[in-house]
């Protein structure tokens, strides 16, 4: 896959797990988030697939505008994603990671880390 569709690829997902209407939905998760997906919250907290659908869930909604994304191609099937995310209403910003593999003809993201800026 050539780097700017990647690029264009990995950033609707990063914005599609962003949506209301994706995080509200067990099912949407369930598709997006690869069966081993680990994130470590900015609390330090870690979360596996089933805790983080769990609190995404029941989370309120708040709308994030993403800046400054960038994606590196690790391999034929992994990308490393990073951008700054910002909370519309608060202004409260965090520097974010994600690690995205292409398994069974779809990405799905099996790391994320978000860090306060």
């Amino acid at each position: 896959m050539p780097n700017d569709d990647l690029s264009r690829t990995i950033l609707e997902l990063e914005q599609r797990l962003l949506q209301q209407e994706v995080r509200a939905s067990r099912q949407h998760l369930d598709g997006l988030l690869a069966d081993d997906f680990v994130e470590i919250g900015a609390s330090g907290t870690v979360y596996n697939k089933a805790s983080i659908i769990d609190a995404l869930l029941v989370e309120s909604h708040r709308d994030i505008a993403v800046s400054d994304f960038k994606v590196r191609e690790m391999s034929t099937d992994q990308a490393h994603a990073t951008y700054l995310a910002t909370n519309s209403d608060t202004g409260a910003a965090s520097r974010r990671s994600s690690v995205w593999r292409y398994e069974q003809g779809v990405w799905r993201l099996s790391f994320h880390r978000g860090t306060p800026t």
